[in-house]
């Protein structure tokens, strides 16, 4: 297995999954690995994979740091990993009496926790209570919307004029808007402010909606581009914002979804 990925990263991915440095060659430039400066080239083992790294690198490391006795331990017939109905941006597992009791009996987390790290936080639990566990001294960061838009991590397709398609990340959603990361700076380009388009938007595996929208944001830093949302097809759109709605807020009625229009 090969990946090219930032020269940051291939430490993370050598020392926790054993993938070794491709020597003597030189990887290509690929718009969707997100370089500044260099990337690298690493490959993966397959057929010495379980064999020789698993029992190199863990086999003295203790239970909860490692990944072999994760890999072989039979967990019981009890043992069952989260099932989502649809793509959501992230699994908030910790309720906020665990959280907020483990944070108040260690307060080096929240001292050694950066402005960035904060902001990460805020997005992954998004109700208020939680969101006053990590303030950030920005007082703008994630000013409250109208409408809520949910994270998320989906995937959307859309064509060009030239019938060529190209497909981007979608991290927000909500009834009536959206935003998503371009794969390119080329791409970035050729859309437009007030542009109108369509979006064929993964939502779970094999279900798509059909999302009419116009372009009214751009944000360069990021290749970020917002969205609003002024048709949509696809039967489960409604049941789609009502899942994000329950694992988001759950103790907001459903009824307040609003459908788009």
């Amino acid at each position: 297995m090969l990946c090219v990925i930032k020269s940051t990263a291939a430490p993370f991915y050598e020392a926790i999954f054993g993938f070794l440095p491709l020597k003597g060659k030189k990887s290509k430039k690929y718009d969707f690995v997100n370089v500044q400066m260099r990337s690298s080239a690493i490959y993966l083992p397959l057929d010495s994979y379980d064999n020789i790294f698993f029992q190199k690198t863990y086999k003295n490391k203790p239970k909860n740091k490692s990944v072999l006795y994760a890999y072989n331990h039979d967990f019981g017939e009890h043992h069952q990993y989260p099932d989502f109905k649809y793509y959501i941006g992230s699994n908030t597992c910790l309720n906020y009496q665990v959280l907020a009791s483990l944070i108040s009996k260690n307060k080096y987390i929240q001292e050694s926790l950066s402005e960035k790290e904060k902001e990460t936080l805020q997005y992954i639990y998004v109700q208020d209570e939680y969101c006053k566990l990590f303030q950030t001294q920005n007082p703008f960061f994630k000013v409250k919307r109208k409408i809520f838009r949910y994270p998320v991590s989906c995937y959307a397709y859309f064509s060009d004029t030239y019938h060529e398609v190209y497909k981007v990340k979608i991290f927000e959603i909500s009834s009536q808007g959206l935003s998503f990361l371009s794969q390119s700076k080329k791409v970035f380009q050729q859309i437009k402010i007030n542009d109108e388009m369509k979006f064929k938007v993964c939502i779970a595996k094999d279900k798509f909606v059909y999302i009419n929208g116009k372009i009214i944001s751009k944000d360069e830093r990021r290749y970020q581009i917002g969205v609003s949302i002024l048709q949509v097809e696809g039967d489960e759109w409604h049941d789609f914002l009502e899942y994000l709605n329950l694992k988001y807020m759950p103790e907001i009625s459903s009824t307040k979804i609003k459908k788009a229009v």
